[in-house]
C-alpha cells in the first residue's frame, strides 16, 4: 500500500471539473463562505430596519397623543442594553460557567422585565388619561428601535470585518464549515431572531402596561426564551442545525405579540372605533 500523500483537490476555472477527474461536489472553500457571508451580512442589514419601519408603521393604528411615551420606550431599551452590556463583562470575568448558567439567565431576566414595569408603571403614572394599549405599544416601539439600529449596526460592522484576516473572521468561516449549516440558513435564522426580539418587545410593553400582573408572564416567556438559546449553545454543531430549539426565540415573540393583540390591542381598538 503506497504511502504517498493524495494531490490537493484544485477545481479547473475553465471547466468547473476537480483535477481528480469527477464532478462531483466538495463543497464551500473558505472564500466562498467569505463572500456569502459578506452578502449575507449585507441583505440583513437592510432588512433589519426595513422590518423595524415595518412594525413602526402597523403600530400607527393605536397610537398616543404624547410622544413622551416613545422616548420612555427608548429609554427602556437602552437600559436594557446597559444591563446587557453589565452582563457580558461579568461573563467575561467569571467564565463560561456563569454565562451558561440558568440562574444568571434569571437573574439578568428578572432585572429586565422589572426595569419593563418600572417604564410602564411611570406611563401610567404621568400619562393616566390615556388608553393603555396605546402607552404599551409605544413604549415597545420605542425599546424595539434601540434594537433594531444596534443589530444593524452590528450587521453593517460584521460585514466589513468578515472581508480582512482577522481571528474573529477565521473563527467565523470555521464556525460554519465545521458546523455543516449552509450561510443562507444561518442568515435566515438570524433574522428570525430579530424579528422575534422586534415582536417580544412590542408584545411584552403592551401586556405589562395593559395589566403590570402579566409581568410575570414575561418573565417565564423570556426565561423560556434564554433557556432556548442555552440548549442550542449545548448542541454539538451537528445536532444544532437540525435542532427546533433555534427556533423558539421566534416562535416565544410571536406567541407575545399574539396575546397582546388578542388582549388588549384589538378590543381597545375596536372600542375606540
Amino acid at each position: 500500500m503506497s504511502t504517498a500523500p493524495e494531490p490537493a483537490h484544485v477545481v479547473d476555472p475553465g471547466t468547473d471539473r476537480c483535477s481528480c477527474g469527477s464532478d462531483h461536489d466538495h463543497g464551500p472553500t473558505g472564500n466562498d463562505v467569505v463572500h456569502a457571508l459578506g452578502r449575507g451580512f449585507a441583505i440583513l442589514s437592510l432588512l433589519t430596519p426595513l422590518l423595524a419601519l415595518v412594525l413602526f408603521a402597523a403600530c400607527l393604528v393605536a397610537t398616543p397623543t404624547s410622544a413622551g411615551v416613545l422616548f420612555l420606550g427608548i429609554g427602556l431599551g437602552l437600559a436594557h442594553l446597559a444591563l446587557m452590556l453589565v452582563a457580558g463583562t461579568v461573563g467575561a470575568k467569571k467564565g463560561p460557567a456563569m454565562t451558561t448558567s440558568p440562574w444568571f439567565l434569571v437573574g439578568r431576566v428578572a432585572i429586565e422585565e422589572l426595569l419593563r414595569l418600572l417604564v410602564a408603571l411611570i406611563a401610567l403614572v404621568t400619562l393616566s388619561w390615556q388608553w393603555r394599549g396605546a402607552l404599551g405599544l409605544w413604549i415597545g416601539v420605542g425599546a424595539m428601535l434601540v434594537w433594531a439600529i444596534l443589530a444593524t449596526v452590528q450587521l453593517a460592522t460584521s460585514r466589513r470585518r468578515i472581508a480582512r484576516p482577522s481571528d474573529w473572521s477565521k473563527e467565523t468561516v470555521l464556525s460554519v464549515l465545521d458546523g455543516g449549516i449552509s450561510v443562507r440558513r444561518a442568515m435566515t435564522v438570524r433574522f428570525v431572531d430579530i424579528a422575534g426580539l422586534f415582536l417580544f418587545q412590542l408584545g411584552a410593553c403592551t401586556l405589562v402596561t395593559a395589566a403590570p400582573i402579566m409581568t410575570v408572564a414575561t418573565i417565564v416567556l423570556s426565561i423560556a426564551s434564554g433557556l432556548s438559546t442555552l440548549i442550542v449553545q449545548s448542541l454539538s454543531p451537528a445536532r444544532r442545525k437540525n435542532s427546533p430549539w433555534v427556533f423558539a426565540p421566534c416562535a416565544i415573540g410571536v406567541v407575545t405579540a399574539a396575546l397582546a393583540v388578542a388582549f388588549v390591542l384589538a378590543p381597545g381598538v375596536a372600542a375606540l372605533s
